[in-house]
């Protein structure tokens, strides 16, 4: 799978200004919408580490309740929680919020 997709930011990825550059790539996963129109909005995302030695059922419970953040923090009005399909760089990407 190839990063960067355009040619501006593959340059710029592989310039030795950068220290390091840590990426994912990822399939959009579940999300809410509470505002689908909003224009001017904080965009954030959050790359998680999950240890893979970790039980499957506390992951699905993390991820049930990091789905339910939106309905305790006002503030989140649309949001995408996804899995990484590839991570590079120095971190172990495993979930993607956004």
């Amino acid at each position: 799978m190839e990063r960067g997709g355009e040619p501006q930011i593959a340059a710029t990825l592989a310039s030795a200004a950068l220290g390091h550059v840590d990426s994912v790539a990822y399939a959009g996963g579940l999300c809410g919408v509470s505002e689908p129109r909003l224009e001017k909005g904080v965009y954030r995302t959050l790359l998680l580490c999950v240890d893979r030695l970790v039980d499957p059922a506390v992951i699905e419970q993390f991820e049930a309740e990091m789905r339910m953040m939106p309905h305790y923090i006002p503030a989140i009005r649309n949001w995408q929680l996804s899995r990484v399909a590839q991570a590079g760089g120095r971190a172990d990407g495993s979930r993607v919020r956004r």
